[in-house]
């Protein structure tokens, strides 16, 4: 029975770690996007990776739209760029999910078991009480993910006339654009401006935020290692 379970667990770790490598080779497969406004006055290129390449402002658009208005314009279309992204990747996902993981990928043999006897029962109960905390970890860590996600990032262009704001994950909040400068300047020369403050924005928010690392010194973090690490060979 025992040696049927363990199978059956071992089979499933090999699945899972399958998957990861699947799914991991289908988001490597994201292409670039394009998308204009309904409106034809902003135009948003958005990298593999989805960072901002290259925001274009129609000069008709310019002369009509007020600056706030330009900014939620761009905004709002980085979000549709997003979209056609996402929607894309999604219609491929599934063909790349059934293509078989290759042979390089290591795969688990065999779950490890704690001994039996008294070494076999201190692990056990010492991982019970370990579960028993994790309900409070994990609203730790969902708390310490919150506040840092909730940071903001103000990023500028090289003129310092165009701000952007990134919240912690990276994610664009808003676009301010000097009414003034925007009088006198170009179509072209806000596409840029607008470029570069997001881009700027994003990279901040990159290196002032460890999400990764928020959730490696958490709490479940720390009991998650501790678990892993104190494991007794079979």
């Amino acid at each position: 029975m025992t040696d049927a379970i363990d199978a059956r667990l071992s089979d499933l770790a090999r699945r899972t770690q399958e998957f990861a490598q699947q799914l991991e080779a289908s988001l490597s497969n994201v292409a670039a996007s394009q998308t204009t406004s309904e409106q034809g006055g902003v135009t948003v290129r958005l990298g593999a990776d989805g960072t901002v390449e290259r925001v274009v402002v129609a000069d008709a658009w310019r002369r009509e739209a007020t600056p706030a208005e330009l900014g939620n314009l761009v905004l709002t279309t980085m979000g549709l760029a997003f979209g056609e992204q996402f929607r894309v990747w999604a219609e491929r996902a599934p063909d790349e999910l059934d293509k078989p993981v290759p042979r390089t990928v290591p795969r688990p043999t065999r779950v490890v078991q704690p001994p039996r006897g008294p070494a076999g029962d201190h692990y056990v109960n010492d991982t019970v009480r370990a579960v028993g905390g994790v309900e409070g970890a994990l609203d730790d860590l969902i708390d310490a993910l919150r506040i840092a996600s909730d940071q903001r990032f103000e990023g500028r262009d090289r003129t310092g006339h165009v701000v952007a704001t990134a919240d912690g994950r990276g994610q664009l909040m808003s676009l301010d654009l000097d009414p003034e400068w925007v009088d006198g300047s170009p179509a072209s020369a806000l596409g840029v401006a607008a470029t570069e403050a997001m881009q700027d924005a994003v990279a901040r928010s990159r290196a002032g935020t460890d999400l990764q690392g928020v959730v490696e010194e958490s709490r479940l973090g720390r009991l998650h290692r501790s678990l892993v690490n104190d494991a007794p060979a079979s």
